[in-house]
């Protein structure tokens, strides 16, 4: 089979797949496809969708939350990136929060 067919089947495979509303996993198991193979195909197509941010020219505004949130006294910062805000609180998850930016980065 030639690299753009696999190609196109996997790009469709993967819309019937964010279309299905089921999780990765459960997709391949009841589409007898291997789940190391579909991450594969997986990243390699986002990939290629998804141009790498152009760092440079990005503005990432963060203020103290009370600010934001009317004069509350709540402690955290708010974050904006073009026209989305994260309220991020005390004791939060940093490796949930790099994902969020890397993610909320990608699609503004």
């Amino acid at each position: 089979m030639a690299i753009k067919e696999s190609e196109q089947i996997w790009t469709e495979r993967i819309e019937e797949f964010k279309k299905s509303g089921q999780t990765k996993k459960l997709w391949c198991m009841n589409n007898n496809v291997s789940i190391k193979t579909f991450y594969g195909w997986f990243k390699k197509l986002s990939a290629k969708k998804t141009p790498r941010a152009n760092t440079q020219n990005q503005f990432v505004l963060a203020q103290p939350v009370a600010e934001v949130m009317g004069g509350k006294n709540e402690a955290g910062v708010s974050i904006k990136i073009n026209h989305t805000e994260i309220l991020v609180h005390r004791g939060f998850c940093e490796e949930t929060l790099s994902g969020v930016i890397r993610v909320v980065s990608r699609i503004c």
